[in-house]
């Protein structure tokens, strides 16, 4: 049996057991959706760029038809 046996301190912490890993764990989440939004953006980005330059480049494939109205 250890001297802190019945201490109040001890009575107040236990229910705040585990909240270290539960915020650990939401920065972890957190940092971790941040970035793969951002790769996500960065690849959708380099697509579009790509797209529109080979837009630029070959205009004939992709010619409007004139509504008439």
């Amino acid at each position: 049996m250890g001297g802190f046996e019945g201490s109040p301190f001890l009575a107040f912490s236990f229910p705040l057991a585990g909240v270290h890993r539960q915020v650990l764990l939401t920065t972890v989440g957190w940092f971790a959706g941040y970035f793969l939004a951002k790769r996500t953006e960065y690849v959708h980005a380099k697509k579009d760029r790509e797209m529109f330059e080979y837009i630029r480049h070959h205009p004939q494939d992709f010619k409007t038809e004139a509504v008439s109205s």
